[in-house]
């Protein structure tokens, strides 16, 4: 219920304007009265209406200087001026000040019910639009780690390489990255997919728990068996205390997990663009450690002059974000690593038989996931035909990556839309048709939009005004009868909406077809 406060200097038009209407119809009520403005103003701060109606020619404080201070409150109300012809000048600076309308002394009723209609119309905008706001709000809150994930993962792997837009979607997620130690943590559990689940669920939960208490940590799971982390930290926190803390939660995990957990550690990484690098490094001193078995602890800092030169790890670096492009069916990326390599391979001044293995290894890599088939070379091989192999085995896996993609998408939109037509008789929202066919809400609503022109919304209505024709031909029915048999309750909300799509009301169309 929305309250009205009514102040006048005349106690008779207060008491006519309490009684004439009734308040109720319009979801009000009446909350309280003053005689004057000063303690008008006393009212509202103690009351605190949606609708205000005053007079303006009034003892102690006038109208409008009550009103100049009202509208300077950040609630918001509706300020009904109740005037004489003679104030008209005082009304004109009243709606300046921000007064909703104004009623003209003495008063027909239709009038006054008029402006509370609309009054009352306006607040539930209001109303609908915050809780709206709100709503949108949490959602994007309770998105925000993921879509933090999701960003931190393709600038990780190289999919999102433009500084500018990093640099934009970084400052709108929030994220807050300087200095940064990357931590990459490789479990091993047992073959069946459930355990491979439980375990990453469990290693990303527990570095998260135990870290966040002295540092801001930012998790990536990468696969089932591998998750990364990102510690940062201040110039003055030691790394050797960092590093100390990682190998004690992996000796926990091994323990209280059950499973063989290797960690390996990147040097320091200064601002988001970095980490790319600093996966790489995790990548070649994880690889290294296995050489150990598993279980292993390994810094890339201890390992940088034992493992291959730093040209040659970004040449099997940039081979794994190949692999990682094609696995994540992004044609674009894929190209613009394999340019990358292209352009490594240049400021080689001798291409030995380490980088020919490098590029060999790329290749056979690339084949045996388009395939399942050996690569074969032969001795009069070149890196330049390596490198036409890749690219060619590429573009061969990205096609089939993105039939399969759209085969996909065309049956989660089958099965979106037969939900839909099993379902439209009632309220449905966008999460529970995303729910049904196991995609999220945002990648449901983007589908919609790109397959059908319509968001789901439209297309939903669409099928219940179709549907509510074929009902509207059976006069059993009675109009507000069908918009409820078609998932639309608010008979006004369905005569609407009804109108919006065939030009006609419901009982028009009626007439019409009958």
């Amino acid at each position: 219920m929305y309250k009205v406060l009514l102040i006048d200097d005349e106690p008779i038009i207060r008491k006519g304007l309490k009684n004439i209407i009734n308040w109720q119809e319009y979801g009000c009520e009446v909350c309280g009265e003053a005689a004057d403005g000063k303690e008008g103003i006393e009212k509202v701060e103690s009351l605190q209406p949606d609708i205000v109606f005053t007079d303006i020619r009034m003892p102690e404080i006038d109208g409008l200087e009550m009103i100049r201070i009202l509208t300077e409150q950040p609630r918001v109300m509706k300020i009904i001026i109740l005037t004489g012809f003679t104030d008209f000048e005082y009304v004109k600076e009243a709606l300046v000040l921000g007064a909703f309308d104004y009623l003209v002394k003495p008063t027909k009723l239709e009038e006054i019910k008029k402006v509370t209609s609309r009054a009352v119309k306006e607040l539930d905008m209001i109303i609908h639009t915050e809780e709206r706001a709100k709503a949108l709000k949490q959602s994007f809150n309770r998105y925000l780690p993921k879509l933090r994930e999701k960003l931190l993962y393709e600038v990780m792997l190289g999919i999102t390489t433009d500084s500018a837009e990093i640099e934009r979607r970084t400052k709108d997620l929030g994220l807050e990255i300087d200095q940064f130690y990357l931590v990459l943590v490789n479990s091993h559990p047992n073959d069946s997919e459930k355990n491979k689940s439980v375990a990453q669920y469990g290693i990303l939960h527990t570095f998260e728990d135990m870290l966040s208490d002295e540092y801001v940590v930012y998790s990536i799971a990468v696969d089932y068996c591998n998750s990364a982390f990102m510690i940062t930290f201040s110039e003055d926190e030691m790394e050797d205390r960092i590093f100390t803390r990682c190998h004690e939660l992996q000796q926990m995990m091994m323990s209280g997990l059950n499973m063989s957990v290797s960690l390996a550690v990147s040097e320091s990484g200064q601002g988001i663009e970095d980490l790319l690098m600093c996966y790489s490094q995790c990548c070649r001193a994880m690889d290294y450690g296995m050489l150990t078995g598993s279980g292993s602890f390994m810094l890339f800092s201890d390992i940088a002059d034992v493992v291959p030169s730093r040209m040659n790890i970004r040449l099997q670096g940039i081979g794994q974000l190949i692999i990682e492009g094609i696995a994540c069916g992004s044609a674009s990326a894929t190209q613009e690593h394999i340019n990358a390599l292209r352009a490594e391979i240049k400021k080689q001044e001798v291409i030995d038989a380490t980088v020919m293995g490098i590029l060999t290894s790329i290749a056979a890599d690339i084949k045996q996931q388009l395939s399942g088939e050996q690569y074969q070379t032969h001795e009069d091989m070149t890196h330049e035909q390596i490198l036409d192999d890749i690219k060619r085995y590429a573009d061969k896996a990205i096609e089939i990556s993105m039939h399969n993609s759209r085969e996909n998408m065309r049956l989660v939109m089958k099965k979106a839309i037969e939900f839909l037509e099993e379902n439209y008789q009632r309220q449905i929202t966008l999460a529970e048709v995303a729910g049904a066919v196991f995609v999220s809400p945002y990648y449901i609503s983007r589908m919609f939009k790109r397959e059908t022109g319509q968001t789901m919304t439209e297309y939903l209505n669409d099928m219940r005004i179709k549907n509510a024709c074929t009902l509207l031909e059976n006069v059993a029915y009675k109009v507000y009868q069908i918009g409820e048999m078609v998932g639309i309750p608010d008979a006004h909300y369905f005569s609407r909406l009804f109108k919006n799509s065939t030009g006609l009301t419901p009982s028009e169309y009626r007439n019409k077809m009958t």
